[in-house]
């Protein structure tokens, strides 16, 4: 490895820069703010299952390495 990637909005709000409490909430706002989104559309387990896939997505994405 060649070192540290620059410092980016992106890393220092999700990435491994950012304090696990801090990366946390960012993460359960954005799978609330989906679900609340598909609610109009489907009953609420499904909204509330699509909330929560979002909300995984978006870890995975910023504890992905080559991100």
């Amino acid at each position: 490895m060649t070192g540290m990637p620059p410092e980016m909005l992106y890393h220092r709000c999700l990435g491994w820069h950012a304090p696990a409490l801090r990366r946390t909430g960012i993460v359960a706002s954005i799978g609330l703010v989906v679900a609340l989104a598909l609610l109009p559309f489907m009953r609420w387990e499904l909204a509330a299952v699509g909330g929560w896939d979002a909300a995984a997505l978006q870890r995975a994405v910023a504890a992905d390495p080559y991100t």
